[in-house]
């Protein structure tokens, strides 16, 4: 008799707290609950909400933000990632102050368009409003990254990041 009442009680307990048919303390009632699904929106976070160069800002001649990034103090390396269509350029380098945000490689170039074979960008970030001038070198580093179409790539022979106090290159593969 002990393991029965003691069975049913589990039981009830366990029950009581879900809001299934299984549950004796449902039956009869109505359910109110509306249990429609509708799909979650997916967004991409590596999609820009504001694309730099959209076709539709071109033709109507939107006018866009300013970008009031400042210039990254030292260029530590370059890569050039394959990808599918294209390739992302890679940039890391050292800021003077820590906290540099919102950082990215802006062309240099009009339109994407290389000059004498040379297509070039700027490594740039957003100084923090209160940012301590120096500290350790990891604290201080960033990296950002700008995706190039293998047409944009054919075009240029070298691809250069410039910083204030150096700058780096790489030759397309």
């Amino acid at each position: 008799m002990r393991i029965f009442v003691l069975s049913f009680f589990i039981a009830v307990l366990g029950l009581g707290a879900c809001s299934s048919r299984v549950n004796p303390v449902n039956w009869g009632k109505q359910n109110k609950q509306d249990y429609s699904q509708t799909a979650p929106q997916e967004v991409n976070p590596l999609i820009p909400k504001n694309p730099q160069r959209s076709l539709w800002s071109r033709i109507t001649g939107a006018e866009e933000d300013i970008y009031q990034g400042k210039p990254i103090d030292q260029v530590t390396s370059v890569k050039l990632e394959p990808i599918p269509g294209g390739a992302i350029l890679r940039a890391s380098g050292i800021s003077i102050f820590q906290g540099f945000y919102d950082v990215q490689l802006t062309p240099e170039n009009d339109d994407i368009l290389p000059e004498g074979g040379v297509l070039s960008f700027r490594l740039e970030g957003l100084i923090p409003y209160e940012g301590m001038r120096g500290g350790p070198e990891n604290l201080r580093t960033v990296t950002a990254g700008f995706r190039l179409t293998q047409k944009e790539i054919t075009r240029a022979k070298i691809i250069r990041v410039e910083g204030i106090t150096n700058a780096q290159s790489v030759g397309r593969r």
